[in-house]
């Protein structure tokens, strides 16, 4: 690498310069004149590179105006005069000399220069570039110079940044950067206009008199090839192996035109993504893409500098009007980063663009029309008015007449007869530039693909290869299951299924915090000290456990009560994903292959709902992360065989069911719904069940769920706490409200949580929303309490209500660490919702977790405790009081516990309190495990990528470092048996949670906020990422710099 570097200097012509950058003998070393000029203190021994601008001779002095690029303005230095001697206009040199205040008035330092060093000469006499003001056609004349302008330095500077805050924005996002073909086979526009790339053996045939000569050439490549028009094309093939691409490279088009609006090379920037089902999504990327460069460009040196050039442009050439003012352009760069562009159609267009010509409030040369298109101007008129000048315009639904072939037709504006006219694209109008970027949603079904490229006339054109994409997504052989549930004939048939719900919302609003260049990165060392424990974890379920439910961490052995489906091996399916342990994860995917969902490993009744999120979920992730389509296979599998629950006679499922006795006919009894299910398992099946539907077209899993959460929704206000439903149900007689229990936690969290996650799933639902908000408001106003503790903190708890009559409400403040989730639900819903109070209280719940973990001994919160509420929320209002903490102890503890408290006895609160290691404010511990659970870790990665809160990434590793330090084995890591006690026994008990939940979290919370970004997935309650919308392509580009 340094000889490289060094080589690079040896065009100076100069020993010295020929050693590594940034190296000097001086006190500071080399700086840039851009840094110097910035710096407001005298410094010595400073050593600054550069070429000579301008150049003063007097009798005592010489002023040399010397800039290196860095910046626009020049770097006042002064010389003797006979150091000045031999420097000219365009000299390279080197000047060592004192950074010191001005006597002038122009400049506040200047540097006073000591050594003189002429690294590369030049004869300012004959230099095509003279210091004066140059045209731009003279400048064509000499392209090799031109760059040396200050402002044409100035725009390579602006160019690199721009290209950096792009690249950072993809990069947050999720994007690959790739690097397509620049000779192709193919015209990805259709239009002809493309470069033929020949050999210079052809270049010599063509030169020949003979024209017979010409037909002996044989092409280079054998077949014709051009030079690129576009990348889209082979972006749309990377983008089916890694989801998002984009690409910066140069495009050529053999246009013979005048105007800037098409070069024959320029460097065009593309994008695909895929699982995109709405144009607006692809819109929403573009805004947000642009409001972050814009932003960047804001608040930097350098637009900071394009500003001043243009103001001095403005001075120099009082009067013109050929280019964008200052004001101007600053008005179109804080347009851009404010966002919330208007969105019109291109029918809207063509009819503000008619009206204005009839009313005389416009003037056009071509009149518009439907047909003929919107000419430039309209565009100009478009952007000035819609955009009121200052914003960009989303235009969408062009006639698909008027676009290329790979365009699919417009879902939103179909006409009576249904033809697909419009197709689904867009282009971005921005005020005085017009059309900047356009984009589309692909055609992703093949016989309408191949029609539209009939159409075209560019079938046959060696496309081929681009219609094959399409064909690639059909299942690949599996093994059969040996019972096909998908097949048996149902009791109690559906006759009708309620259809999959197309989005509600054109656009959702955004969750994540919009992280900056210094925040929202990996913390590297933290990020792979948790992989470590993952892997550690992972390959000790591999030697000891493969095929297996779980791992033992303590014994070492095997434990199968999921149905020995391998539940950890699926669990962690996304997990392996997302961390990047591909070969890990194939080996994984086989192994999955391998099992029969179909029946189970040692028979009896399955957990529907422990199913449906363990391994229905953790296939759907995975399948959605790698776009394996093996894996969508046994989702749908799996989903056959537990649709088989809801063949009851109000199709309401039965929760704990066996597969295997109803496939072997061994239950006689008709199959009915329970009369006591656990709310939780009842109604937390709708994202997994949804999202099967969404991949697969099929609407009978949506459906099966749509039925259970209509009744959900018809007796919400039924109940004794309205808005709430009690920890159990009576499904067979579909009574959903009676019940004197209310909880967020065991038995109900989920069914909550999974209200407003449908929401984002389907694009917006009136339905799931409206469920939400009643639930949200009724938890807010009964289950939330602030704890009574010495040191008054400012945060809450969730606790429990119990209700035996609607009038007759009663807190118990009992909270359980399954509870802890309910601060990253309330952090969602107030960005989905537009709620700031969620967030506060989102905070304080979180809050209140991470303090649980704090408050032990360990580092590591109980399963559940009871603690003493405060009358009010407020904390001013809660002094701390021993004695009622006492005589809450005193109240809290059964007889039969009494009794067992050593002397004295009737024992004291005191005795208790130390008897039971109670820290000040609990009045019990009832369960001291802990069980790996991951909802406070939960909490802290959601609401820290919403708010962008360094803390909770601080507090996140804290609670790591002490789960690893109390839980971690010889061989991975075990649930506790008591956190109060730092001796305590380890539990021979690994959840599969602890690989796909809590260990993911962590990834996440330490990695780049651009993966699993909350704005594209939707997380399950086992912490499997859903995409937020069914499997369609879509991709936009941004054309010419």
């Amino acid at each position: 690498m340094r000889a490289c570097l060094w080589r690079r200097g040896n065009f100076f012509r100069s020993h010295e310069f020929r050693r590594p950058f940034g190296i000097s003998h001086a006190n500071h070393g080399r700086v840039d004149v851009a840094r110097l000029l910035s710096q407001q203190t005298e410094v010595d021994g400073v050593d600054v590179y550069g070429w000579v601008r301008s150049l003063r001779r007097q009798k005592k002095v010489a002023f040399v105006a010397v800039g290196d690029g860095s910046t626009l303005e020049p770097l006042q230095a002064v010389l003797k005069p006979e150091d000045a001697a031999q420097l000219s206009t365009g000299t390279a040199v080197r000047l060592t000399g004192s950074w010191q205040a001005s006597k002038g008035s122009k400049q506040s330092h200047e540097l006073q220069v000591t050594q003189v060093a002429t690294l590369g000469a030049n004869d300012a006499e004959h230099n095509p570039l003279q210091p004066k003001y140059q045209t731009p056609e003279y400048l064509r004349t000499i392209p090799h110079l031109r760059p040396r302008i200050p402002a044409n330095a100035l725009l390579l500077r602006l160019r690199s940044q721009v290209i950096a805050s792009l690249t950072h924005f993809f990069n947050e996002q999720g994007f690959v950067q790739t690097h397509t073909p620049i000779i192709t086979s193919s015209d990805c526009e259709g239009a002809g206009e493309v470069f033929t790339v020949s050999s210079n053996a052809a270049k010599d045939s063509e030169q020949r008199q003979k024209p017979e000569d010409e037909a002996q050439v044989e092409h280079f490549f054998r077949t014709p090839k051009y030079l690129t028009v576009s990348a889209q094309l082979h972006l749309e093939a990377l983008a089916q192996a890694v989801d998002k691409v984009w690409t910066l490279s140069p495009t050529f088009r053999a246009e013979k035109t005048d105007t800037p609006r098409h070069l024959s090379e320029f460097y065009m920037l593309e994008a695909e993504l895929c699982f995109v089902d709405d144009l607006s999504d692809v819109m929403n990327v573009v805004e947000s893409m642009l409001a972050a460069v814009a932003s960047d460009l804001l608040g930097s040196r350098t637009g900071t500098e394009l500003l001043k050039a243009r103001e001095m442009h403005q001075a120099e050439h009082e009067g013109a009007t050929d280019s964008a003012t200052a004001t101007d352009l600053k008005q179109r760069w804080s347009g851009l980063a404010e966002g919330a562009w208007p969105r019109i159609t291109y029918a809207q267009a063509i009819s503000l663009s008619q009206d204005a010509a009839a009313n005389s409030t416009a003037s056009f040369v071509f009149e518009p029309s439907y047909e003929a298109g919107l000419q430039a101007e309209h565009e100009r008129y478009i952007a000035a008015t819609v955009g009121e000048g200052k914003r960009p315009v989303f235009v969408t639904d062009y006639p698909r007449a008027q676009k290329p072939f790979y365009m699919s037709p417009s879902t939103s504006t179909r006409n009576s007869e249904g033809n697909d006219d419009m197709a689904a694209c867009f282009d971005l109008l921005v005020p005085e530039l017009c059309e900047l970027i356009g984009g589309s949603m692909r055609e992703h079904r093949v016989d309408e693909l191949q029609m539209a490229m009939d159409a075209k006339k560019v079938a046959g054109s060696g496309l081929e290869w681009y219609q094959d994409l399409r064909n690639q997504t059909a299942y690949l052989p599996l093994p059969a299951p040996a019972f096909d549930w998908a097949s048996r004939t149902e009791t109690y048939p559906v006759s009708s299924y309620a259809p999959i719900p197309p989005p509600q919302k054109r656009r959702l609003p955004r969750i994540q915090h919009r992280f900056g260049w210094s925040t929202g990165h990996a913390q590297v060392e933290r990020q792979q000290a948790v992989k470590a424990a993952f892997q550690r974890c992972w390959s000790a379920y591999r030697e000891r456990a493969w095929l297996a439910d779980e791992l033992r961490p303590v014994s070492g052995k095997s434990k199968d009560h999921f149905a020995g489906w391998t539940a950890t091996l699926v669990d962690a399916l996304d997990t392996l994903c997302i961390m990047g342990l591909k070969a890990e994860f194939e080996e994984a995917v086989e192994a999955v292959m391998t099992i029969d969902f179909s029946v189970t490993k040692s028979g009896g009744a399955i957990s529907l709902f422990e199913t449906t999120i363990r391994y229905l979920g953790g296939l759907l992730s995975a399948y959605d992360l790698s776009g394996d389509p093996r894996l969508l296979a046994k989702a749908v599998e799996l989903g056959h065989t537990l649709y088989g629950a809801f063949d009851t006679p109000n199709r309401m499922p039965q929760t704990y069911w066996d597969p295997q006795g109803v496939k072997d006919q061994k239950i006689i009894v008709e199959q009915t719904a329970s009369y006591s299910a656990v709310t939780a398992d009842i109604g937390s099946l709708t994202l997994e069940f949804t999202r099967l539907s969404q991949l697969t077209g099929d609407p009978k899993w949506y459906d099966a769920i749509a039925r259970i959460m209509k009744v959900f929704a018809s007796q919400q206000n039924l109940t004794n706490v309205p808005g709430m439903w009690p920890t159990s149900v009576n499904a067979h007689e579909l009574d959903f409200h009676s019940g004197s229990q209310f909880t967020v936690g065991a038995l109900s969290d989920s069914v909550y949580e999974y209200m407003l996650k449908m929401v984002p799933l389907l694009g917006g639902s009136d339905l799931y929303e409206t469920m939400y908000t009643k639930a949200v408001d009724a938890i807010i106003e009964h289950i939330l309490f602030r704890p009574l503790l010495p040191h008054e903190p400012d945060f809450l708890l969730a606790g429990k209500v119990s209700a035996p009559t609607p009038g007759q409400l009663a807190l118990k403040p009992e909270t359980e660490h399954l509870a802890c989730f309910l601060g990253g639900l309330l952090a969602l819903s107030s960005r989905l919702l537009n709620n700031q109070i969620h967030l506060d209280l989102a905070r304080q719940l979180t809050k209140g977790c991470i303090y649980l973990y704090d408050a032990f001994p360990l580092g590591i919160a109980a399963e559940d405790m009871s603690l003493v509420p405060c009358l009010s929320r407020t904390p001013s209002s809660c002094p701390w009081n021993a004695t009622l903490w006492h005589a809450a102890v005193l109240a809290r503890q059964p007889r039969p516990f009494v009794q067992s408290i050593p002397p004295p006895f009737p024992p004291t609160a005191e005795s208790i309190i130390t008897a039971q290691k109670l820290p000040p404010g609990f009045t019990s511990i009832t369960n001291r495990h802990y069980m790996l659970r991951p909802e406070a870790l939960e909490s802290i990665f959601i609401l820290y990528r919403i708010t962008g809160d360094p803390q909770l990434r601080d507090d996140a590793w804290r609670m790591f470092t002490h789960i690893q330090s109390a839980r971690r084995t010889e061989l991975a890591n075990a649930a506790l048996a008591d956190v109060m006690d730092e001796q305590a026994r380890k539990l021979d008990e690994m959840e599969s949670y602890w690989l796909a939940e809590t260990l993911k979290y962590l990834y996440l919370t330490f990695g780049d906020s651009g993966v699993v970004s909350l704005d594209e997935w939707v997380v399950s309650t086992e912490a499997h990422p859903l995409r937020r919308t069914i499997r369609r392509a879509g991709g936009w580009g941004w054309g010419g710099w």
